[in-house]
């Protein structure tokens, strides 16, 4: 994975400032998409999206993910941080997925998966729970995950607004890397993650990754000069 290196120069913004105007437009998209409509579309499914859940239709990275859950995801699929369900409801429509367990820490999005997988009529596919303890037991009980897909807080920043947290992983990531290490930890031995990651994020999470798992297909999308990418890796 190649990634930006932005120099300080006149007329030219610092990495910093990208990171900043990256999150001011996370920001704003997200609390004005809820004003003007609350159900969305993306690749042949419908989602109800209210204020105060991440939406995946503006957000590039859900879209990547998309993308590689449709290339890669099978078996027992955990969807870390499930948000809408875009990803669970993805993965569920597959005829290789055998069953989805979504967790989300927050009450809002774990109800939203339930009523978007409902919509998609994969109610039956799909498990979302607000407690990391039940997702862990059920994933334990069935031997681990065939994959596992996350889309984490990127942005090198603290989160400090509300909804924030879905895009700020922490000034040094390490709330990026908890979720990245556990995604790995529930996976089999022969599993596969999907994770996404930006040119803004630095050398934290490449360097992760190439430490603990072997990364073989990536898509990606750039945004004036921020490079959104979603790779598949497997646990080394």
């Amino acid at each position: 994975m190649s990634f930006i290196i932005l120099a300080l120069s006149d007329g030219v913004c610092s990495v910093n400032g990208l990171v900043y105007l990256s999150r001011l437009s996370l920001l704003v998209f997200h609390g004005v998409a809820p004003l003007f409509r609350r159900l969305w579309r993306l690749g042949g499914m419908v989602f109800f999206v209210p204020r105060g859940v991440f939406n995946p239709v503006v957000s590039v990275s859900s879209v990547l993910l998309v993308e590689l859950v449709r290339r890669y995801a099978r078996g027992l699929v955990v969807d870390i941080g499930c948000g809408s369900g875009v990803l669970s409801v993805a993965a569920a429509r597959l005829p290789r997925v055998s069953l989805v367990l979504g967790v989300d820490s927050s009450l809002a999005s774990v109800a939203v998966t339930r009523v978007n997988a409902r919509l998609n009529e994969v109610e039956d596919r799909v498990r979302c729970y607000p407690s990391w303890r039940r997702l862990l037991g059920e994933v334990v009980s069935r031997g681990g995950a065939d994959t596992v897909v996350v889309n984490p807080p990127y942005l090198p920043c603290d989160p400090l607004l509300p909804g924030e947290e879905a895009w700020c992983g922490g000034k040094d990531l390490s709330i990026t890397l908890r979720l990245l290490g556990l995604s790995l930890g529930l996976l089999r031995s022969n599993g596969v993650l999907l994770a996404s990651l930006s040119s803004l994020s630095g050398p934290e999470i490449p360097g992760f990754l190439r430490s603990r798992a072997k990364c073989f297909d990536k898509v990606s999308k750039r945004i004036g000069t921020e490079e959104i990418l979603a790779v598949a890796c497997r646990p080394t």
